[in-house]
């Protein structure tokens, strides 16, 4: 059997968290320059820029959908690798410990942040504070129903939007655990499962197509599949080849990671994927998430360290749960506000956005930080408790 890596990679801590921060800022250009998502349809607000970046490869920097999807293929690779490398006398205390872990891990950084939310939403209301038009329009029953069960379960933005895709989250564990577990080196029959499952994603819920990427992604680093390849059609390439290779991927994983959400295809992706619909882009965002991480991986076998690996991004890594989590509450309770006074104080609405970006990373980040050593290390020493 060829010789397996290290189940723990740094690097994927630190894409974790950049892929978190770009979901962050998706939102918030979402919010302050829709153009650079909706494309022309939106006035643009940034002499066309905002607008040229809904159709650039540039795009996967705020492109919020594409960040979701390597998040998820992340939340797949994980387990399935740990499961593909188990010895089979560890195999069913391993997979059940698993999924009976992945829902209080998730549930309890997503409760606290719900809570926190219905305090805030409360104490605005009875204040008579209008937030954005929205509101919790139910009582504390029934709210505590949809924060701990619903929204696990349906896809759903009525708290606030990054919690749709907690299915995919909760869910996605699951399959990935039951694919994994008759993957085996030997077995390449596997593969034609994987793309049954992708194409039964796309006709049911698309959503959960990183799911299956990861898990094929799993299969090909854990029983070394390309050198599998390479054996058998007699390749002799090397180091250069495969770094090359691992660059071409990346580009290409980012390429795809730009493609328009929103916007009708145009420029690069209008004359080579000229199809806007739910079911494209989604997919086409979570073939480049798997893309850009095999390159990684590739990129990796060769070339010791990355900025992935720095410290900067191990720590935005650690606090990730933090970053996707506190984000949309810090954007509409302080963004949005702190926006309309400084537009109103400096007549310059540009600079106002990006000092309010600034102000408003900052306190995501040291909040985030906070969240992890409060709530997200107290909810793994609950979850460290529970074995199959």
């Amino acid at each position: 059997m060829a010789q397996q890596p290290k189940l723990r990679y740094k690097w994927i801590d630190g894409l974790k968290g950049l892929a978190c921060l770009g979901v962050f800022t998706h939102h918030f250009f979402l919010l302050f320059f829709p153009s650079s998502f909706y494309g022309p349809e939106a006035a643009t607000l940034l002499n066309g820029f905002d607008t040229c970046l809904s159709n650039t490869p540039l795009g996967f920097v705020i492109n919020g959908n594409f960040g979701v999807n390597l998040f998820v293929l992340i939340s797949s690779f994980l387990p399935a690798c740990s499961i593909m490398r188990c010895r089979k006398e560890e195999l069913s205390e391993k997979a059940g410990t698993m999924i009976l872990k992945r829902y209080p891990r998730l549930a309890i950084p997503v409760v606290s942040v719900c809570m926190l939310y219905y305090v805030i939403i409360r104490i605005m209301d009875s204040v008579g504070y209008s937030y954005l038009g929205d509101g919790i329009v139910y009582g504390l029953g029934d709210y505590l129903l949809h924060v701990f069960f619903i929204q696990f379960v349906i896809e759903d933005i009525t708290i606030f939007g990054t919690l749709w895709t907690l299915p995919e989250l909760l869910f996605g564990v699951f399959f990935s655990v039951l694919l994994s577990i008759p993957s085996k080196k030997e077995n390449r029959f596997m593969y034609v499962v994987y793309m049954f499952c992708l194409m039964a994603c796309r006709a049911v819920n698309v959503n959960f197509s990183a799911v299956i990427f990861g898990v094929v992604l799993a299969d090909m680093v854990c029983f070394d599949r390309l050198g599998e390849i390479k054996k058998q059609f007699s390749i002799t390439a090397g180091r250069r080849f495969e770094v090359t290779l691992s660059i071409v991927l990346m580009i290409l994983g980012l390429y795809f990671g730009g493609y328009p959400s929103y916007a009708a295809p145009a420029g690069v992706y209008g004359l080579v994927i000229p199809v806007a619909a739910i079911s494209t882009y989604v997919m086409i965002h979570a073939a480049g998430a798997f893309l850009l991480m095999g390159g990684i991986f590739l990129f990796h076998r060769h070339i010791d360290g990355s900025f992935l690996s720095s410290k900067v991004c191990l720590f935005l890594g650690h606090c990730c749960m933090g970053i996707y989590l506190l984000h949309p509450i810090l954007i509409n309770f302080v963004g949005y506000p702190l926006s309309n006074t400084l537009i109103l104080k400096t007549g310059n609405r540009n600079f106002a956005v990006f000092i309010v970006y600034i102000v408003v990373l900052a306190l995501i980040i040291s909040g985030s930080w906070l969240f992890n050593i409060i709530i997200e290390k107290n909810g793994e020493k609950i979850c460290s408790r529970i074995k199959a």
